[in-house]
């Protein structure tokens, strides 16, 4: 997979960034990325790379208040 990022609403994007899928069978691999910085609306595009089909069952973002 290839996760990038937009700060300024899709008008400019980051680096892409690679993420495993991890191997065929692995049903319950996930595909972790740490350390993305911080930004006030940010959108973020995952894609996939690989001929196949890609379902994501679920995502999660962990958001803390930073002070100001």
């Amino acid at each position: 997979m290839v996760l990038r990022w937009s700060d300024d609403g899709g008008h400019t994007w980051s680096n892409e960034h690679q993420l495993s899928m991890g191997k065929m069978g692995e049903y319950r691999y996930r595909a972790i990325m740490r350390r993305l910085g911080s930004s006030r609306d940010r959108v973020y595009e995952l894609s996939g790379t690989d001929p196949v089909k890609i379902t994501i069952m679920g995502a999660e973002l962990k958001i803390s208040e930073g002070g100001s």
